[in-house]
């Protein structure tokens, strides 16, 4: 789930929950752009999926509708985009969902998260550039969750917010939907909100 709260420079927040019979569930985590640049080329780029074209404000570069193979380079300029999006900040978080489950699908083809030894390497390389909550266990423990997605519907969400402050693209938590999502998320019923509630869902596969 993306938060629409304002974010670190140069960093991508994100809270990629698995949830199974157990309950277990993985807590935030965040990462320097140079880090998500590095492991994107590392698994030889993401095939990613848009909705609607974005056009870079940094580089002029355009990612038009539909899917095309980017490289590290190009996937943090277009994470890094919101102006020229409609919702702004909201659709940046869609895109870095989308990113995001692109990126796992990825290193699943290649074979990364299934060998031990190319697991380990990648949290001895990415690991002390890798904030996480100490609710979610390690690195390793985070990774180790990561191919059960294959097996569940993945998708992304926004927490509910409204615009506050258009000049600042300042959001605030949405007083009447907000509270609702979270209280779900807390009492384990995430699933019958996503199915009440399909149009806040981002489509990931």
């Amino acid at each position: 789930m993306a938060r629409a709260a304002p974010r670190r420079p140069g960093w991508v927040d994100g809270t990629p929950a698995v949830r199974g019979g157990s309950g277990d569930e993985a807590g935030p985590a965040a990462l320097t752009y140079p880090v998500l640049r590095k492991i994107t080329d590392a698994v030889g780029g993401v095939e990613l999926c848009l909705p609607t074209e974005v056009r870079s404000i940094h580089t002029s570069r355009t990612y038009p509708a539909g899917c095309q193979h980017l490289d590290g380079a190009a996937s943090v300029d277009l994470l890094r985009q919101r102006r020229t999006l409609a919702d702004d900040s909201q659709d940046r978080d869609r895109n870095a969902q989308r990113f995001a489950a692109a990126l796992v699908r990825r290193a699943d083809e290649r074979g990364v998260l299934h060998d031990p030894v190319r697991v380990s390497r990648l949290a001895a390389d990415i690991g002390p550039h890798l904030t996480i909550s100490s609710a979610s266990g390690s690195l390793l423990d985070l990774l180790a969750l990561v191919p059960r997605l294959e097996s569940a519907e993945v998708v992304g969400l926004n927490l509910p917010a409204v615009l506050v402050d258009a000049p600042a693209h300042r959001y605030e938590p949405d007083p009447a939907a907000a509270p609702e999502l979270l209280a779900a998320l807390r009492e384990d019923r995430l699933a019958a909100w996503v199915a009440a509630h399909p149009e806040r869902v981002t489509g990931l596969r």
